[in-house]
């Protein structure tokens, strides 16, 4: 489990474990007056209000991703903020204006729940009442979350109350991917709306940190010559073995986890690397079917022409200008006949000419 702060003095947000180990900042740019802060864990959601001179409302991953400003219009000085976990929506008070609205966790459906109250700084919620600290009454106060009627005093002669909690078992429930083994991480497991993400605290210290889902760095070991050697090569325990040394008994008893494979989320590097592998190996598949497909389709096709192609007849007339050379060039005279004909008019001239020769 995580513990989330906001520093007004160096303007940053930071989150480490329960016992302030494992520090890191998520959030530090764009920030003024950073006050409020509250978590919903089993959203993976981060709100946070800022009364600086762009007074705003923040939300982001537990992370840090995902920063959106849900609420920058109409506000003064937004101070105490919480969360009604089961109606999904965010309460706060603004001292500047003197009143309490809530909003949807996206920052829509804007409403204003009581106005002209005097000085309100932190407040609350458990079952159907707002509870809120007031500086100027010096006292601790509530009303209806639904109607902003039914206003009391809780608390009397209260001065200088800067906070206001209410701690009940009540107050959520659920858990998310960090719930079990810390989801694998090493150090710190920050989750986010549909997954978690294991990061590094910014001061190691001399450790070893690993942000891969069930790897978990080993020791290193000194040796009597003074030199350090890892246990292993790799420096990091498998899934299999981080699980087994973070499984306890009371966990596998309520169903939580396994000593045979735990609930620590399979390690997404080597299930890219065989997804790769898969993918190129399908695609070279269908590439090979694809070509082996037009070889046979353009073999068959210049073995067996279209037979519509091959009955088809052309007709090339050729015109004339007479039927004399239509007849010239459909009946042509062979060369033999000519040569019959020469011969037949040479032996008729010679007769003729015989009776003068003596």
């Amino acid at each position: 489990r995580n513990l989330y702060r906001t520093d007004t003095g160096r303007n940053t947000i930071e989150v480490a474990r329960l016992d302030g180990s494992c520090r890191k900042v998520l959030i530090n740019s764009s920030l003024y007056e950073p006050r409020a802060i509250v978590v919903f864990p089993r959203k993976g959601y981060l709100f946070w209000t800022d009364w600086g001179h762009i007074a705003k409302i923040e939300r982001a991953y537990l992370d840090g991703s995902d920063r959106k400003v849900l609420i920058n219009t109409d506000l003064g000085w937004p101070n105490g903020l919480t969360l009604d976990y089961d109606i999904r929506r965010i309460f706060w008070v603004d001292a500047h204006l003197d009143r309490i609205e809530s909003a949807d966790l996206n920052g829509k459906l804007r409403q204003v729940l009581i106005s002209h109250v005097s000085h309100p700084f932190a407040l609350t919620q458990h079952d159907r009442w707002i509870y809120w600290t007031d500086w100027q009454t010096k006292s601790i106060q509530r009303v209806d979350k639904y109607s902003g009627r039914n206003k009391e005093t809780v608390l009397a002669n209260a001065e200088d109350l800067m906070d206001i909690i209410v701690v009940s078992p009540q107050r959520q429930t659920g858990s998310n991917a960090c719930g079990v083994n810390n989801g694998g991480c090493s150090h710190l497991c920050l989750a986010r709306i549909s997954d978690f993400v294991c990061a590094c605290p910014d001061d190691m210290e001399g450790q070893h940190c690993s942000i891969i889902p069930g790897f978990v760095p080993l020791p290193e070991s000194t040796t009597s010559s003074g030199r350090n050697h890892t246990a292993q090569t790799a420096g990091y325990l498998t899934p299999l073995q981080a699980t087994g040394r973070s499984c306890l008994e009371k966990n596998v008893s309520q169903g939580l986890c396994t000593q045979q494979n735990g609930a620590v989320p399979a390690t997404t590097g080597e299930g890219l690397h065989i997804s790769y592998i898969i993918g190129g190996f399908l695609s070279t598949l269908v590439l090979l079917l694809l070509i082996a497909v037009l070889i046979i389709y353009r073999h068959k096709k210049s073995k067996f022409p279209d037979p519509v192609i091959g009955n088809l007849t052309y007709s090339n007339p050729s015109y004339r200008t007479s039927t004399q050379e239509v007849k010239l060039e459909t009946t042509p005279s062979p060369t033999v006949y000519n040569q019959l004909q020469y011969k037949e008019r040479h032996s008729v001239s010679s007769d003729s000419l015989s009776p003068f020769l003596f």
